[in-house]
C-alpha cells in the first residue's frame, strides 16, 4: 500500500515539475518578448523626441557650445568647434550628454551644466 502511495506522490511529483518547468520557459519568454517590445518603444520615444522642436534646439545648443568652445570655461579656441582638422568629433560627444540629460528629463539648463562638468573632466584628462 505504501509503495503504491509513494509511486502515485512521484509520479504527480514528476507531472508537477513538469509543469512548472514549462511555465519558468513561458514566462521567460514572455518577458524577453516585453524587454523587446520596451526597447522599441524607447527608441520612438526617442525619435519622437528629437525631432523638429527638438532638432531647433540641437541647433540652438551647438551654436551655445561653439561659443564655449571658444571661452576659457571651454578650449579658448578661437575658431569654436572647428579646429585646423575640422570638426572636433569630441563636441558630438558633447552633444550626446546634451541629448541624453534631456531624454531623461533634465531642463535646457541642467543638460547644459552637465555639458560643462564633461569638458571640465576632458580638460583635466579624467
Amino acid at each position: 500500500m505504501i509503495q503504491r502511495v509513494t509511486a502515485v506522490l512521484l509520479v504527480l511529483l514528476t507531472v508537477l515539475v513538469v509543469l512548472e518547468a514549462r511555465s519558468l520557459r513561458m514566462l521567460r519568454a514572455e518577458l524577453q518578448d516585453m524587454k523587446d517590445r520596451v526597447a522599441l518603444q524607447a527608441q520612438r520615444v526617442s525619435a519622437r523626441e528629437f525631432s523638429g522642436e527638438r532638432t531647433e534646439e540641437l541647433v540652438k545648443t551647438a551654436d551655445w557650445l561653439h561659443a564655449i568652445y571658444r571661452t576659457p570655461e571651454g578650449f579658448s579656441r578661437p575658431t569654436g568647434l572647428c579646429g585646423d582638422a575640422g570638426l572636433d568629433r569630441s563636441a558630438l560627444w558633447f552633444l550626446d550628454i546634451y541629448r541624453r540629460e534631456r531624454l531623461i528629463g533634465a531642463s535646457e539648463e541642467a543638460a547644459r551644466a552637465e555639458v560643462l562638468q564633461a569638458i571640465a573632466r576632458h580638460k583635466r584628462g579624467s
